[in-house]
C-alpha cells in the first residue's frame, strides 16, 4: 500500500484483526527486525529499494503467524545479485520461523538452492518429487533431466551384454554406458557439461569416449564452457572450472577431439 508506512503495511493484518496496539507495535518491530528493516517503520515504500520493498512483503506475511507460506515467484523482478543475496535471506528466515514454504518458480537453479523437496511439474502434473541432488543426478523422466540443469539427452536402444552395455540412437550413435538394463530396452541418457573433459591418450575401460570436433570456447566467469558437435550433428557442451582446460585451450574451432566420461557417471533413464 503505497500511501502507508512501513509499520502500516506491515501491521495491516493485525488491525484487520483488532489486535491491541501494544502488541500491534511489539509483533510489527519484530517482523521488521526479522527482515533487516528495523528503524524503516515510518518509511513509506517509495523510499525503499527493490530488495527492501519484497522484504516488506515478507514482513506482511508472517506477522500473522502462517504454518503454511505460499511465495508466488517473489524474486523474478530483482537483478540477478539481489535475487541471489535474497534467496539466502529467505532460506535463513524459513529456518528460523521453522514454518513450510512453499516456492512457486520457474527459474531451475533457483528451485534447487532454495529447496529442501522440489516438485517438477508438467502442465499440472507431477513429473517428480525429491531433494534437489536427487532430481539433478537422477531425473525420472526425459522432462525432468532436459528441466533440470544443462545437459544433452541421448534417446535410443540398448545392445550388448550387461557388463559392457551401449545405448545406439535412431541415428546410430553408439554411447558406452554403466550396469545398465537388459538388451533391447528403450532408455534415454543425459550427459552433463561436468561429466566430461578431453579424453587420455591411453584411456581404460571405465571411460567412454564421444568423438567430436570443437566449435566454440565460452569464458563465463567461474567456469568455460566447450561447445562441440558429435557425428550425428548434435552438440554437447563442456564446463571446466577456472580459466579452462590447458588441453582443450590449446584446440580451435574446428578442430577434431575425443572426450570421455565416466561411464557410471551420466544417469540412464528408462523408458515406460
Amino acid at each position: 500500500f503505497p500511501h502507508l508506512s512501513l509499520s502500516g503495511n506491515v501491521g495491516y493484518g493485525l488491525d484487520l484483526a483488532r489486535v491491541s496496539k501494544t502488541e500491534r507495535e511489539q509483533r510489527v518491530g519484530e517482523a521488521l527486525e526479522r527482515v533487516n528493516l528495523s528503524g524503516f517503520d515510518r518509511r513509506k515504500p517509495a523510499q525503499l529499494s527493490g530488495g527492501q520493498q519484497q522484504r516488506v512483503a515478507l514482513a506482511r506475511a508472517i506477522i500473522n503467524q502462517p504454518k503454511l507460506l505460499l511465495l508466488d515467484e517473489p524474486l523474478s523482478a530483482l537483478d540477478r545479485n539481489l535475487r541471489q543475496s535474497m534467496q539466502l535471506e529467505l532460506k535463513s528466515l524459513q529456518h528460523d520461523l521453522g514454518i513450510c514454504f512453499l516456492f512457486v518458480t520457474h527459474d531451475q537453479e533457483e528451485a534447487l538452492t532454495m529447496s529442501d523437496q522440489v516438485v517438477v511439474l508438467d502442465h499440472g502434473r507431477i513429473e517428480q518429487i525429491g531433494p534437489p541432488e536427487e532430481l539433478y543426478h537422477q531425473p525420472a523422466t526425459r522432462f525432468v533431466a532436459g528441466f533440470i540443469g544443462d545437459g544433452t539427452l541421448f534417446s535410443g536402444t540398448i545392445e550388448n551384454s550387461a557388463e559392457n552395455p551401449i545405448l545406439v540412437t535412431e541415428d546410430g550413435l553408439r554411447i558406452s554406458v554403466g550396469i545398465g538394463p537388459s538388451v533391447g530396452t528403450d532408455a534415454t541418457l543425459i550427459i552433463r557439461p561436468e561429466h566430461l573433459n578431453i579424453a587420455p591418450q591411453n584411456p581404460d575401460g571405465s571411460l567412454g569416449i564421444l568423438d567430436a570436433v570443437l566449435e566454440q570456447s565460452v569464458f563465463q566467469g567461474a567456469t568455460r564452457q566447450y561447445v562441440c558437435q558429435l557425428a550425428n550433428g548434435t552438440s554437447i557442451s563442456v564446463s571446466v572450472a577456472g580459466s579452462g582446460d590447458e588441453a582443450l585451450n590449446n584446440v580451435n574451432p574446428g578442430d577434431p577431439i575425443r572426450l570421455a566420461y565416466r561411464r557410471s557417471t551420466p544417469h540412464l533413464i528408462i523408458e515406460s
